[in-house]
């Protein structure tokens, strides 16, 4: 029933003679086991500060659409990529394996990658001498030791590097969103979306593990 619910996001009426069963008892069980599957972050998005790479991760802020909280609103909510509210969480990927290393959020839409990226932990949490890959919407003075993003300096094989690696964080993001509960407006509230996110990002992971790697750069 849950994993039905992420990766189609009926309504419960809408589930409800397909399980046999009622809307109130689907809501119980769909809420207890998409609880437990995002409580498996702490086990499978595991932190790696890696093995001694200068390039360390790929990071990129992720919005999705919600609805507006009635009880607060703001423009801060409205997420430039989807011209209504939203949500954004900060990912970062390891280059060098597939795997899910670090998620944050959410934060309002209008909160910038950059600010997200030096403000709220990842750019403390990386190793002196250590930089993530990130596009060029983290340009900015303030985080250039820790960001590398597209130059004009760049070699030939760097750039195509770091477009890879880019690509290849644009496909972990893909892959989230095949989830319809993360594609489409989310309705059921901004305390609960960050339960979601986690989840589907536990059930890449697990399925990143299990024969469907990101590719290589």
């Amino acid at each position: 029933m849950s994993l039905n619910w992420l990766s189609s996001y009926k309504k419960e009426s809408e589930m409800a003679g397909f399980f046999h069963s009622d809307d109130k008892t689907l809501r119980k069980h769909i809420k207890k086991y998409v609880d437990a599957i995002a409580a498996l972050k702490e086990e499978k998005i595991i932190w790696d500060d890696g093995d001694d790479e200068i390039f360390l991760l790929s990071v990129d802020g992720v919005h999705f659409c919600i609805n507006e909280p009635r009880t607060e609103p703001s423009s801060k909510w409205c997420s430039h990529k989807h011209k209504s509210a939203g949500l954004n969480y900060e990912l970062g990927i390891s280059i060098y394996k597939s795997r899910l290393v670090w998620i944050n959020g959410p934060f309002k839409a209008a909160v910038h990658d950059r600010t997200i990226f030096r403000t709220e932990g990842l750019a403390d949490k990386m190793p002196v001498g250590t930089k993530a890959i990130a596009d060029r919407g983290y340009t900015g003075e303030e985080c250039k030791e820790k960001l590398s993003i597209r130059n004009r300096r760049d070699s030939d094989a760097l750039r195509q590097f770091k477009k890879r690696v880019r690509a290849r964080h644009e496909n972990f993001n893909a892959r989230i969103k095949v989830f319809k509960i993360l594609e489409e407006r989310f309705r059921h509230g901004v305390k609960r979306h960050q339960a979601i996110v986690e989840a589907v990002c536990v059930l890449v992971q697990y399925d990143m593990e299990n024969g469907h790697p990101l590719f290589d750069v």
